[in-house]
């Protein structure tokens, strides 16, 4: 190996030492990196490597400055990210520790974060801050359109099947959670719904601004077909006299449209049973306006003992009650 050769193999070091000022790089939180062949594998505590021999399409790799020295490095796009991931829960569902269910239920809130306006704390996804209100690393049709360039990649086949579910303007993780919870098919521990829109402009024209007294109007989730909107009322975004006007104008607002407004709050999602007591008062929500025969529907499928087990297999998982919580 020439000069230039000991160069690269040692680049990793100064990745290592810039990150530091960012991160904990050490023995119990590696750097992971890849290399093109097992032969350039590095050998470290404080490093781990991924052989990557394939090629990616252009722009899996993003250009992050790390100083103001010029300091680089050359890291993973969310695409691939989401790529990695579904590749680590194929191997939780080889080996028996998830279920696949759970995993296409992980994938796709990983999927909505990532094109969504939130950010989770990496080093602590649950009981860590979140970061609200950024631009979306990704799109719903980046995401597909970069798996469709891609072949022989461990999790393709679980990716395709989440990426289905992904939908752009997530702004919290609870509304990933309900997106998943009510959209998947109840064989597979959903609700079955239907996927909603997220967060979609509803006041369209001048006439609809006049009676509604506003120019904006977001439902976190709009279940067209059923004239439906789950509104998630978090603590961050709904606390004092003021929000609280602001929900009720809002709810006003969502009838004068003629929608049925579903609110939500922290205390539905703190356990599987309280969020089953939600999925009940929905269904006999939805009765009222879609006839008996849909609640009875919805509620037998709450009621089959299959789809109540997978319910609470993909509800915990989203809760973080796992190796794989997201």
């Amino acid at each position: 190996m020439g000069d230039g050769g000991r160069r690269h193999a040692q680049a990793w070091r100064g990745a290592v030492a810039a990150l530091r000022d960012y991160r904990v790089v050490d023995a119990r939180h590696p750097l992971a990196i890849r290399v093109p062949w097992a032969g350039r594998r590095v050998v470290a505590p404080e490093v781990t490597c991924l052989v990557c021999a394939r090629t990616f399409p252009p722009g899996t790799f993003l250009l992050a400055e790390l100083s103001s020295d010029g300091e680089v490095l050359h890291v993973d796009g969310p695409e691939l990210t989401f790529a990695h991931f579904a590749g680590l829960l194929t191997t939780a569902v080889g080996n028996g520790e998830l279920s696949r269910q759970a995993a296409v239920a992980l994938l796709a809130a990983y999927g909505m974060e990532l094109c969504g306006s939130y950010a989770r704390d990496p080093a602590r996804p649950y009981g860590g801050p979140c970061a609200y209100r950024l631009p979306p690393a990704t799109t719903p049709e980046r995401l597909r359109s970069w798996l469709g360039q891609t072949r022989h990649l461990k999790g393709r086949a679980l990716a395709q099947v989440a990426v289905r579910m992904v939908r752009g303007g997530a702004a919290s993780p609870m509304e990933c959670l309900h997106v998943v919870m009510l959209s998947l098919p109840a064989r597979h521990g959903g609700f079955g719904l239907g996927v909603p829109l997220m967060n979609a402009q509803l006041v369209t024209t001048q006439e609809v601004s006049a009676l509604l007294g506003r120019t904006s109007l977001r439902p976190d989730l709009l279940f067209e077909d059923l004239g439906l909107a789950i509104e998630h009322n978090g603590a961050v975004w709904h606390e004092g006299v003021d929000r609280v006007a602001e929900d009720a104008r809002r709810a006003q607002c969502y009838a004068a449209l003629g929608i049925r407004c579903f609110p939500s709050t922290a205390q539905d999602v703190e356990s599987f049973e309280r969020y089953e007591g939600f999925l009940r008062r929905l269904a006999h929500c939805i009765g009222h306006d879609r006839g008996r025969s849909c609640r009875d529907e919805l509620l037998r499928r709450m009621g089959d003992p299959a789809s109540r087990a997978a319910r609470l297999e993909v509800f915990s998982a989203l809760r973080g009650c796992g190796r794989f919580g997201f």
